[in-house]
């Protein structure tokens, strides 16, 4: 978006200079939003010249009354004879003078001017400044400010980081009397149109007034420059003052030839599917429900909030108009917009939430501007009707605690107060209570302050960022622990680089289509009230199901897979929720997978987090994918941490052709047991150790790790058990062979011969007493 220095002026208490075209920069961008560029324009006053069309043949004949000289120029197709131009004097010939000359980036020929001819030069030329700048304003930096998209918006910001004063807007309108409806179908009796206001959920208010035996002129020369500037196309006075408005006030707004409401009755309404128009630009649209649009009682006249119609404009035979500012739904006139890939300066207006309440300010600043350039008098002028709920300024509270607690320094109550009150908040302050009761203006509602964190940022803006200490706040912390933290990272980088397992972080929720295949109980699951489709409605109650669909999707392509998931499952519980922390894992082959090789793998996760794992028979239930004759229940210190085995032959039907070992463990118990097992290091006995092997037959449904445990607790000497060795036997139905090392280590002293020997038989004794038989 562009701005004018010159414009912002007419509203700055200043003189121009007092101005330094660099401090607002550099202010504006640390103070509000970014500006992008700014460039100085220049008027050479012996270059441009108002020349009349005396005659137009294969080139136009006119006068410059300022030179008393006849001069021909090219033709240009809109000349007309008698009206006056603006030409460019180079090199001693005269040429139409473009909008680019003048400072627009849009190419054009500058339109007819409305000049007296015996005006001197001297006066008509002062007032275009020689010198001038144009802001260019990052549009997405004021998304959220409604406010500043108008000339006067950023005047007031200016205003407020310059500390200088703002012209109040009421002297720059024409106070014309204003007739309030809330409801449509509702008039002043002796005002002669009637508004239908049928679309309220997209228009929230709606302003129109009657303008008669107006003076149709051609574009007033300061106008039309300063539009051109800010790259709108001048074309004549009526069109420029609307856009004119726009820029200025922020809010746009539509001027009708009245001869189109013969009837007395202007409509706001949705359109009807299929429903014409050629809009201003000559675009013939078809439009859609969906669309709002003003029209009479039998056609439509505008396309709401983006561009009039090319048959209701007004042109040079014009004598009455209408005008109209409304506030329309931003969302409306976006989607209409995007639709018909048609993008205004109006309708990136309404898109920003502007300020419903500035559709009569529109109507009131063009009466006055137009007075100004006698296109209309009291006479012609009616009074404003405005249909629609009106929007009251909302209050927040504030107190002055919260400002410095939230800024981090003292902050003087008169310059909160001051500063508030420069951008046009209403403040009382309670020395008392130290609370500042704000009332927020209505072109502030709409998408930029609510809160009272809005208000401190108002403050803080005006204050300076670059004025905060830099220093950072302190903060006093405590050690807390990471310990989960750490586990986690454990198991992860293990169960992918130690067990080559690629992880999985499915929804937290079953998928339905796939679930209802497996013959999974879900009595205990939860459902969603509110789900985000039909075909996920359930919590997952194990992250087995997850790891299933994982391979069936991937087993056409791949004979060997491996997966896991750390994360949430739920379950009810005696009408509660409750939610753990499962890890799952999932070894899939083809053709068969080795139920000890996989043991071996998940046991090396054990080790690493220091785990005694203990694999038992099942005590407790066993999930239902498990064969039942190769499954394990775990446990460290008799805490059952979950269950690990083959998968049972009818579910791998359901998914594949092929064998997969599964193991799920409760995640949260792995937290809390690692955490307890903290390794601590403890020098080398510098006495020598003994290992000594044991052999044995124990039953098939003795737990090797029973064993273990037993010969441990036999002697202090006694270090550690491994398994050497194990194999079956046909002829040993009931008994398998085992063979186990234990290493004996005396930390004081050598053992000797004797002392070995009684351990050796302690041990003996020990693995007899638990069923085993020593071969």
């Amino acid at each position: 978006m562009k701005i004018l220095l010159s414009w912002l002026l007419d509203y700055l208490d200043c003189a121009p200079s007092d101005i330094n075209i660099e401090k607002i920069v550099h202010l504006f961008n640390t103070r509000t939003a970014e500006i992008e560029s700014f460039q100085q324009v220049n008027f050479d006053h012996a270059s441009f010249f108002p020349v009349k069309v005396v005659s137009i043949q294969e080139k136009i004949t006119v006068f410059c009354p300022e030179l008393n000289q006849t001069v021909t120029i090219s033709k240009r197709n809109d000349a007309q004879i008698n009206k006056f131009y603006l030409a460019t004097l180079a090199n001693e010939s005269f040429s139409w003078t473009t909008n680019a000359e003048l400072g627009s980036e849009k190419d054009g020929l500058f339109p007819a001017i409305h000049i007296d001819e015996k005006l001197p030069a001297q006066k008509w030329k002062s007032s275009i400044p020689v010198t001038d700048y144009i802001l260019e304003v990052d549009n997405k930096s004021i998304n959220h400010r409604p406010d500043l998209w108008g000339h006067y918006g950023i005047a007031r910001e200016v205003a407020a980081f310059l500390n200088i004063g703002l012209k109040p807007f009421a002297t720059f309108k024409e106070p014309v009397k204003i007739l309030e409806f809330e409801h449509s179908n509702k008039q002043e009796p002796n005002h002669n149109i009637k508004v239908n206001l049928q679309a309220d959920k997209d228009c929230s208010r709606f302003a129109i007034t009657n303008c008669n035996n107006i003076k149709n002129t051609d574009s007033d020369l300061l106008m039309a420059i300063r539009l051109a500037r800010v790259d709108s196309k001048p074309i004549n006075a009526l069109v420029d003052i609307t856009n004119y408005v726009m820029f200025d006030t922020g809010h746009p707004m539509h001027a009708f030839d009245a001869t189109f409401f013969t009837n007395d009755e202007i409509n706001v309404r949705m359109a009807q599917n299929k429903e014409t128009l050629e809009l201003l630009d000559g675009q013939k649209i078809e439009l859609a429900q969906t669309d709002i649009v003003i029209s009479n009682s039998s056609k439509c006249l505008s396309l709401a909030g983006i561009m009039g119609g090319k048959n209701s404009a007004v042109h040079d035979q014009t004598k009455n108009i209408v005008l109209e500012a409304a506030g329309f739904n931003p969302l409306t006139i976006r989607k209409t917009a995007q639709r018909l890939k048609i993008r205004t300066e109006a309708s990136i207006r309404f898109e920003k939430h502007i300020d419903p309440m500035q559709n009569i300010l529109a109507i009131q600043r063009f009466i006055f501007l137009a007075k100004k350039l006698n296109i209309i008098t009291e006479q012609t002028t009616q009074s404003i009707i405005s249909v629609g709920k009106t929007v009251t300024p909302a209050t927040c509270t504030l107190k002055h605690s919260f400002v410095e607690k939230k800024l981090g320094i003292n902050i003087d109550s008169v310059f909160i107060k001051n500063t508030l009150e420069k951008l046009n908040f209403q403040v009382s302050y309670d020395s008392v209570t130290h609370v500042y009761t704000v009332t927020i203006p209505t072109n502030r509602m709409t998408k930029d302050i609510k809160i009272q964190e809005d208000l401190v940022e108002e403050i803080i803006r005006s204050y300076g960022f670059e004025n905060l200490p830099a220093t950072l706040p302190s903060r006093q912390t405590e050690p807390f622990d990471i310990s989960t933290t750490e586990t986690i990272k454990k198991i992860k980088n293990h169960a992918a680089f130690g067990m080559n397992m690629h992880e999985l972080r499915d929804y937290l929720l079953y998928d339905a289509a796939f679930i209802a295949r497996l013959p999974i109980d879900l009595k205990d699951a939860i459902c969603v009230r509110n789900p985000m489709s039909l075909n996920w409605t359930t919590l997952a109650t194990s992250l087995v199901p997850h790891l299933l669909k994982a391979v069936e999707n991937n087993a056409p392509q791949q004979n060997h897979l491996r997966f896991f998931e750390l994360n949430s499952i739920w379950h009810k519980k005696n009408n509660e929720f409750i939610e753990t922390k499962s890890l799952a894992g999932i070894i899939f082959d083809k053709k068969n997978v080795d139920f000890y090789q996989a043991k071996l793998e998940l046991q090396s996760l054990f080790e690493l987090l220091n785990l005694n794992v203990v694999w038992t028979k099942p005590k407790h239930t066993i999930p239902e994918w498990y064969n039942h004759s190769k499954v394990a229940e775990l446990q460290v210190c008799n805490n059952v941490i979950g269950f690990a085995g083959m998968i049972s032959d009818s579910w791998i039907d359901k998914i594949t052709k092929g064998s997969a070992f599964i193991f799920e463990l409760d995640a949260a118990k792995i937290y809390s047991l690692e955490s307890k097992n903290i390794l601590k290091f403890e020098p080398w006995s510098k006495f020598q150790n003994v290992w000594y092997d044991i052999s044995i037959f124990i039953p098939k449904n003795k737990a090797i790790d029973s064993i273990k445990s037993a010969i441990l607790q036999t002697d202090s000497t006694i270090q550690s058990v491994e398994i050497v060795d194990f194999f079956e036997k046909e002829e040993w139905p009931n008994l398998r062979a085992v063979t186990l090392r234990y290493l004996m280590n005396n930390p004081e002293k050598t053992l000797n011969k004797q002392e070995i020997d009684q351990i050796v038989a302690k041990v003996i004794e020990t693995v007899t007493q638990n069923d085993a038989q020593i071969r």
